[in-house]
């Protein structure tokens, strides 16, 4: 049983995670360029600089744009042989429509608020459903070893999303405890390791998806 759509679809939504690696290695970069501007003082060291520094902040933007069109692209052509992928790309639209309430009510730290928890909770939910995707997949053409692979990412991704929700409600509730604060702070770093662990394990699991939907 193959399955062309998913495939190709698979592999664009790879690339798209090889492009948002290079985006944030490039805004990184382009971040420390930045930082150092402040402590040249010579014309001509600083004007070079700061052409570096932009020049890597736009190519950061750039890996980022591409990244999020490759994948929507990816998603919308997986979705034609297995319907996860369509879960998948309606959270994909509903960051897009927050965005845009963010931006008309840019002065609202509220609306600031819920519209970064919104983007931050449909990122895993779109992760979750690709992961789904690529599992009922594999379930069809008996690959136990990726339903497993499947199952040990929704775990990993489960443990991060949980550590930041206890993370943020301590830190909101218990506010007038230091000793609480503190302890979100950890629970913040110790999720945000995680969450390093999962973004390559799911990078290394789409990897391992494109190879299997190829035979």
């Amino acid at each position: 049983m193959n399955f062309p759509n998913a495939h190709k679809g698979v592999k664009k939504i790879f690339v798209a995670e090889i492009f948002a690696i290079a985006a944030v290695i490039f805004l990184l970069c382009g971040a420390v360029f930045a930082l150092a501007l402040a402590k040249l003082s010579a014309e001509d060291e600083f004007a070079v600089s700061a052409i570096i520094a932009l020049t890597t902040l736009l190519a950061g933007l750039g890996f980022g744009v591409a990244s999020f069109v490759i994948n929507l692209v990816g998603i919308l052509q997986a979705k034609k042989d297995e319907n996860y992928f369509y879960y998948a790309f309606v959270f994909v639209i509903i960051p897009i429509i927050a965005s845009a309430f963010a931006a008309i009510f840019s002065k609202n730290a509220y609306v600031q608020s819920i519209s970064d928890t919104v983007r931050n909770i449909c990122e895993v939910v779109v992760m979750i459903f690709i992961i789904g995707g690529v599992k009922e997949l594999a379930k069809k053409l008996g690959r136990e070893d990726m339903v497993n692979s499947a199952n040990l990412a929704y775990r990993i991704i489960t443990a991060v999303y949980v550590l930041l929700m206890i993370a943020r409600v301590t830190e909101v509730v218990f506010d007038f405890l230091p000793m609480m604060v503190t302890a979100a702070g950890i629970l913040s770093i110790v999720a945000g390791v995680i969450n390093v662990v999962a973004h390559v394990y799911y990078f290394v699991f789409l990897g391992r998806s494109v190879k299997m939907l190829k035979q």
